[in-house]
């Protein structure tokens, strides 16, 4: 049985979508270590995932938004720097992640 592994990195890190390279998404982990165990199997991810509209009228319940700080909810505004076309800014954290899980074998 393979040992489990975790690697943590930031899908919105500044480099280009169509990066060929993981090492630019998975920023914390060692180059060495990427190039002798780059096997994925499972992505896991928690991102923002509440509109700015559904944060500020009243849709997200005030609880959650006095327990989980805002950036854990809503996420940031990003300039023209996506070349998709973006209906609902809730969902730009997708986009990024299925992106990488595609050059992750």
């Amino acid at each position: 049985m393979a040992d489990i592994t975790f690697r943590k990195g930031n899908v919105l890190c500044g480099a280009p979508v169509d990066a060929s390279n993981v090492e630019q998404a998975l920023g914390d982990t060692p180059e060495s270590t990427l190039r002798t165990a780059c096997h994925l199997d499972v992505i896991i991810s928690n991102p923002p995932y509440i509109s700015e509209k559904s944060y500020g009228n009243g849709t997200t319940a005030r609880s959650v938004r006095m327990y989980e700080p805002r950036i854990a909810l809503v996420p940031p505004v990003f300039g023209d720097g996506l070349k998709i076309p973006l209906h609902r800014q809730e969902d730009i954290f997708y986009y990024h992640i299925l992106s990488l899980s595609f050059k992750m074998k």
